[in-house]
């Protein structure tokens, strides 16, 4: 979804914002739903499990891509909060992929799983944000509620999981 994202955020039609913002939304919630159904019907696999990440960091990153270079986001604060979302989500990857190297599956926390809740509340959101100022700050609060949360969920996971390094 994300290159047909990319196709209707960018070419300025009447409606384009909303209609990314529905095609965030609906990404961010086919992925939310994915998740449950296979983890309901036990039919989680090793490439899940593998590209699943990956997909929503990549959403992710496009997102926060798609909003700073629109100036959704505040300017200069924004690009530091999304180098940080970014550099956390690495991190966390890389910890994972050190974990599973030494046979270590290391689960997401709740703390994490409310970041991405939030984050991708916020996202469509301030894709919406030019068409009211009240969606502009509502959108920029919950971002940045978003980036505290990573920074708190990235450092205890890492903290957490410090016996990774040592094992």
């Amino acid at each position: 979804m994300i290159p047909l994202l990319a196709a209707v955020f960018y070419p300025a039609f009447p409606g384009h914002y909303i209609a990314a913002a529905v095609l965030f939304a609906l990404a961010a919630a086919t992925d939310y739903l994915d998740g449950k159904v296979a983890r309901a019907r036990g039919e989680v696999s090793d490439l899940g499990k593998f590209l699943d990440p990956i997909a929503d960091k990549v959403l992710a990153a496009c997102a926060l891509f798609f909003l700073l270079d629109k100036d959704m986001l505040l300017p200069v604060w924004g690009g530091i909060a999304a180098a940080t979302m970014i550099s956390r989500e690495l991190l966390v990857s890389g910890l994972r992929q050190i974990a599973a190297v030494k046979g270590i599956v290391l689960a997401a926390d709740k703390m994490g799983k409310a970041k991405t809740a939030v984050f991708n509340l916020s996202v469509p959101i301030l894709m919406l944000s030019g068409y009211s100022f009240l969606l502009y700050y509502i959108g920029q609060a919950l971002f940045f509620l978003s980036v505290a949360l990573s920074v708190f969920s990235g450092a205890r996971y890492i903290v957490r999981n410090a016996s990774v390094f040592t094992k």
